[in-house]
């Protein structure tokens, strides 16, 4: 006769599993003929919301940060301009926290790849971008000309170190002509993702969500809202 399962055990099988879709393994420079197999299949949209997984790597960096922002890797570059509180007006994650939207080209080239990047070509940000394997949504409706990757969520570091910079030789998986851009709306109802940390210029973070986005562009009192003609609202 088998043992009778204990209180937890009847409690853990009961409870809605949550299931987390499989990391993609490491990229490698060598794997020309995967990536063309690969590209042959229509994209899908993966979300990992719900995976926690402590993946390691290096620790997230913060506006003040004095080890020098411009030598981080993109996603811990794009992670802390979308928490500095003085690009809310030119940069900004949308609302569901899947995608983040460059507001003003010309203030975000001004200010914020200066700060970050070292330079102030917009055209090499995006190339660097698209390498990274982020995509743009082309569709109509809020989320247009907005950015994505399934590893880059507001508030989820730990998948960043998944991230790969992709080979030159690779090729994007293409998206289904038949689809959409993946609905990142309906996703955040079933799996919200954490509210935005912010930056203070001290390095002290406070959390809020973001104050830019679909209903309008946020403000705080810093050079990029001067050039925007915009008011310090404190």
């Amino acid at each position: 006769m088998e043992p009778k399962p204990t209180k937890s055990q009847r409690e853990e099988s009961s409870s809605e599993d949550v299931k987390i879709p499989a990391l993609p393994p490491p990229s490698s420079s060598n794997d020309a003929a995967v990536s063309e197999a690969a590209a042959s299949r229509p994209y899908v949209y993966r979300d990992f919301a719900q995976d926690d997984t402590d993946y390691g790597g290096e620790a997230e960096i913060s506006v003040a940060d004095g080890r020098g922002l411009t030598n981080q890797k993109l996603p811990a570059k794009l992670n802390a301009m979308l928490s500095d509180p003085d690009l809310v007006t030119c940069i900004t994650w949308m609302p569901h926290g899947r995608s983040w939207k460059i507001l003003n080209r010309d203030v975000f080239s001004r200010y914020a790849l200066p700060k970050y990047f070292g330079h102030t070509n917009h055209a090499s940000f995006i190339r660097i971008v698209n390498a990274w394997g982020f995509r743009r949504v082309v569709t109509t409706g809020p989320d247009r000309d907005t950015y994505y990757h399934e590893l880059f969520l507001r508030g989820k570091h730990n998948l960043h170190v998944k991230m790969k910079r992709l080979p030159t030789t690779h090729r994007k998986t293409p998206m289904d002509k038949n689809e959409s851009s993946p609905n990142f709306y309906e996703m955040s109802e079933k799996s919200p993702l954490p509210e935005n940390v912010w930056l203070s210029q001290a390095g002290v973070a406070s959390r809020g969500m973001t104050t830019a986005g679909a209903g309008g562009m946020g403000s705080v009192g810093n050079p990029a809202a001067g050039a925007m003609g915009m008011v310090d609202p404190s």
